[in-house]
């Protein structure tokens, strides 16, 4: 069996792919080795594919409610190596995402907190006339 070949995926889509090909929320908040080897070939891929900011990356984890910031996504990608040389998995794993080019595709994290807002402001809406119509029987 051919194992699947990501290609020009987004920031959130690698996150979903690494997911579902390791079986882990890599965005849970555990110190345990599979999460956080997982975690740092997201940041490699992120850093060294896509060219994107230490904290841009850190923006993607917090926005999937992971606690990171810029220092931890440094230490993940320098760590990286290592966890590789460890786990052949995670080579596979990496060699299957393929980049045509180095765009520095920057995360829009205003975006999304944009689109986040308005679906939270729906449900509020939705949940507050549900509320009213309670009241009023």
């Amino acid at each position: 069996m051919r194992k699947k070949t990501y290609k020009n995926l987004t920031a959130l889509e690698i996150g979903e792919e690494i997911k579902k090909e390791l079986g882990i929320d890599i965005y849970q908040n555990t110190r345990q080795a599979a999460y956080v080897k997982a975690r740092a070939l997201m940041c490699h891929l992120l850093r060294e594919k896509l060219n994107l900011r230490w904290t841009s990356i850190a923006e993607i984890f917090q926005s999937e409610g992971k606690n990171m910031n810029h220092t931890n996504v440094l230490h993940l990608v320098k760590m990286y190596s290592i966890y590789r040389r460890e786990d052949n998995n995670l080579m596979d794993l990496e060699k299957r995402f393929v980049f045509t080019q180095k765009v520095g595709r920057d995360f829009d994290y205003s975006k999304y907190l944009e689109d986040k807002y308005e679906s939270l402001e729906e449900k509020y809406y939705r949940l507050e006339k549900k509320y009213l119509d309670i009241i009023e029987k």
